[in-house]
């Protein structure tokens, strides 16, 4: 599950304030305050910062995330507790099933 930011401004705002600042329409700092974003996500998006998005690529696609879920909750409802160990091995194994990893 993806971490929710809090942010007190809305996305088209944002948009809105770059778009004015890539047309040089006005500062990032006047782009900032005039539209309500903070002036250093601002810069960050006018300057491209982040737009790959960080950390490295899934090893496991939607599907296989879903499938150990519904494992982990099958477990669960067995009264056997998913333990890291449990969680790796079948992670293992569906990674093997797939071909990303060896053994």
């Amino acid at each position: 599950m993806a971490y929710a930011h809090k942010t007190s401004y809305s996305r088209e705002a944002l948009e809105m304030a770059v778009t004015a600042v890539r047309r040089r329409i006005v500062t990032v700092r006047k782009a900032a305050q005039e539209y309500g974003v903070p002036r250093s996500s601002l810069h960050d998006k006018v300057r491209g910062k982040h737009e790959r998005g960080s950390g490295r690529d899934r090893d496991l696609s939607g599907e296989d995330e879903v499938a150990l879920a519904n494992y982990i909750r099958y477990m669960a409802n067995q009264g056997l507790p998913a333990t890291r160990e449990i969680v790796g091995q079948k992670v293992t194994q569906m990674l093997q099933a797939t071909g990303i990893i060896f053994t």
